[in-house]
């Protein structure tokens, strides 16, 4: 089956939780990351094509969420992924809303997660599109096969 997932990047358990249920609620599987180094790891080493979604805490233990931002957003891999950035710290949210790609958002918490579901909504592609990516990917990789060492 494929299925849209999001990542959720929030070291506060309660806020995630509710940034959780409405985004399963309109159809995602998420992916919950509670640490700034944590949520490094694994953007520089995921390769899963189904992440339509990035909710991401400015505020974040070891690695601030700003300095994660600047990193995903630059990475080839997520160039079209819409990141939601969250504060509560108005001073932050000015410092980074002019840094910000034209297809991500910044809420302030506390979040309306009416809006978060109606962005949620606009960016998950339909089931019948997710099957068609993977038919592409599998396709592609017949046609052209990683480089394997050749048999002596």
């Amino acid at each position: 089956m494929y299925t849209a997932k999001a990542i959720i990047v929030e070291d506060q358990d309660q806020m995630a939780d509710m940034f959780e249920d409405t985004l399963r609620l309109v159809g995602y599987d998420v992916k919950h990351i509670r640490d700034g180094q944590d949520a490094i790891n694994f953007f520089e080493t995921d390769n899963d094509e189904n992440i339509f979604m990035i909710m991401l805490d400015i505020n974040l233990p070891h690695v601030g969420g700003h300095d994660i931002y600047k990193k995903i957003s630059t990475m080839p891999r997520y160039e079209r992924v819409p990141i939601i950035m969250s504060t509560a710290n108005t001073y932050m949210a000015n410092k980074v809303q002019p840094t910000m790609r034209e297809q991500d958002y910044l809420f302030i918490k506390p979040l309306n997660l009416y809006e978060l579901q109606r962005i949620a909504k606009l960016h998950k592609p339909s089931t019948g599109k997710l099957k068609l990516m993977a038919e592409d990917i599998e396709t592609d990789m017949a046609l052209n096969p990683p480089n394997t060492p050749e048999e002596k």
